[in-house]
């Protein structure tokens, strides 16, 4: 699943799912506000983010080792 295919269905879905929930039992809906943004809110940015840290500032080596003989 890439990262373009999560932002649009998985984002989508889970801000439904989270507006449902806060209509019909606001107090999960604020301890599980809570909890998002104390633990995973961070984590999901970086996450997305990844690729364009990778992109701009490292890179994949390919080396290429011979044993002596």
């Amino acid at each position: 699943m890439s990262i373009e295919n999560f932002r649009t269905f998985g984002l989508t879905t889970i801000k439904y799912i989270a507006d449902v929930v806060k209509i019909a039992v606001p107090p999960i809906h604020a301890l599980g506000s809570w909890a998002f943004k104390r633990w995973l809110e961070k984590l999901i940015v970086e996450g997305l983010e990844a690729k364009e840290i990778f992109d701009n500032h490292l890179c994949y080596e390919i080396q290429l080792w011979q044993l002596s003989k």
